[in-house]
């Protein structure tokens, strides 16, 4: 600037072009981060879903039967009934799970 190369208003654009980049560049930079975070979260996560179960049925293990709930209600006090006429049937080796919000409400199912 001294030397007549620069001018003020040449620096102060410069200022504004890098305040105008370094939002973006930020930006960038958490989105890296977020995805290192999910590759590692991945990378766990593959390793237990490929993980073998230490108890396994024996060879002569019997198949259980259908388990069968009807008109079943369910109340955690006499005033809020919670589950009203469930009818469910579980299959052998499959899993269920019963999930609700707890609101004070009937549920009919």
């Amino acid at each position: 600037m001294m030397e007549g190369e620069f001018t003020i208003g040449l620096i102060v654009a410069f200022l504004a072009y890098l305040r105008l980049l370094q939002s973006p560049v930020r930006n960038f930079s958490r989105v890296i981060s977020i995805v290192q975070q999910s590759a590692a979260a991945f990378e766990r996560i593959t390793e237990i879903l490929e993980t073998q179960p230490e108890i396994s049925d024996k060879g002569n293990a019997i198949e259980l039967p259908a388990i069968e709930f009807k008109s079943v209600d369910f109340a955690y006090d006499e005033t809020v009934t919670v589950l009203g006429n469930l009818n469910l049937t579980m299959k052998a080796g499959q899993v269920t799970a019963l999930v609700g919000s707890l609101r004070r409400r009937k549920i009919a199912y």
